[in-house]
């Protein structure tokens, strides 16, 4: 069984890959599980996976890093259960030292397994222009820390979205990559377009890949105030009215529109939603305009099931105050009823990211 832990930044299309890659994968009749991992409750990307019928377990509430021990108990979990050929193990988009404090024990887990275990971390390749030109990103310098470091430690880093650039603009993003990290394997893709996955299933059954994992030392409290900076939102929401996929339209168009007009830095927002027979996943990064909007349904029954997402740089009681600000707006434009049936905003705890460091 080959095992292929995925990291990298915020809203950089590490769901969107996987996904990508498990159907490639399962084309060829191959059996593939997926690991999801966030610091809140109700899991979009956990609920996305499903639908697509793969099978899936989540480590929620904290990191793999943090929960370590919760990781191996769901690998675990799915192989007696689905006995996969292929596990991904998608790392929340905050967390840094994941090769010293999860890929080193994966690989011991590995061993027993006799499979091939890789690590690799995605970039949003516009991001990542942006960063080596030496140009501000729309982050404070402690959330760009973790960033960066996320492409530090990785052993492969995936230059992601080049479909959002020209093919030329994608080149010259990579030449320079290769030149500030000669040493690093590095390579083109656009997920949503399924260019270049064959490139990323081929380098990351590597093993070579694992085994020139860099070794680099975290500076903790920079980290820390990296990750207090972003509010932490989670939320299941019922929706009931005859109008839902304009109600939909006009709670997310107001969200991203409050996000704008208050000059938020938007990691990542996700949007999943679902009738019981459509399912629906959006998502809002920090470089798009009405990403939440592309390929909305147009037909939704009366009830529908809304879980949010998101990882916004700004005080958790803001986020909420706009969250609800939009579906207050939707509710007044077209009639729909809302119920915001568990919701939590929040930052992480520090103090157990830096136990669990320290174990």
């Amino acid at each position: 069984m080959d095992m292929h832990l995925v990291g990298g930044f915020l809203g950089s299309g590490k769901t969107t890959a996987i996904i990508c890659a498990a159907r490639q994968l399962m084309s060829q009749g191959k059996t593939v599980a997926v690991v999801t991992n966030d610091k809140g409750k109700h899991l979009v990307d956990t609920a996305f996976f499903r639908t697509a019928s793969i099978p899936t377990a989540e480590v929620a509430g904290g990191c793999f890093r943090c929960n370590y021990d919760q990781l191996e108990e769901r690998l675990q979990g799915l192989i007696a259960e689905n006995n996969p050929d292929v596990i991904f193990a998608e790392s929340v988009g905050s967390c840094v030292d994941l090769a010293e404090t999860v890929m080193k024990p994966l690989l011991d887990f590995q061993r027993s397994l006799q499979g091939d275990t890789s690590f690799s971390a995605f970039c949003d390749i516009r991001l990542l222009r942006m960063w080596l030109r030496g140009e501000d990103l729309p982050f404070s310098d402690e959330v760009v820390y973790i960033f960066e470091q996320q492409i530090e430690e990785a052993p492969l880093v995936v230059l992601n979205k080049c479909d959002l650039l020209s093919q030329e603009d994608a080149g010259k993003v990579e030449m320079a990559f290769r030149e500030r990290y000669p040493r690093k394997s590095c390579l083109l893709m656009s997920a949503s377009q399924e260019t270049g996955m064959e490139g990323w299933l081929g380098a990351i059954e590597e093993s070579e890949i694992t085994e020139n994992a860099v070794e680099f030392a975290v500076d903790y409290d920079v980290y820390d105030r990296g990750s207090q900076q972003l509010a932490w939102l989670d939320e299941s929401v019922r929706l009931s009215g005859e109008q839902n996929p304009l109600a939909i339209r006009t709670f997310l168009q107001a969200f991203a529109e409050t996000l704008r007009v208050e000059n938020v830095p938007v990691g990542h927002v996700k949007v999943y939603l679902t009738d019981g027979t459509i399912h629906f996943k959006g998502s809002l990064v920090a470089m798009d305009g009405d990403g939440l909007l592309a390929s909305l349904p147009e037909h939704l029954g009366q009830s529908v099931d809304l879980i949010l997402n998101g990882r916004v740089q700004c005080a958790p009681a803001k986020l909420n105050r706009m969250v609800a600000g939009a579906f207050e707006t939707m509710n007044r434009q077209t009639g729909t009823q809302f119920i915001r049936e568990e919701t939590a905003y929040f930052r992480p705890r520090v103090s157990a990211e830096r136990n669990s460091h320290n174990r």
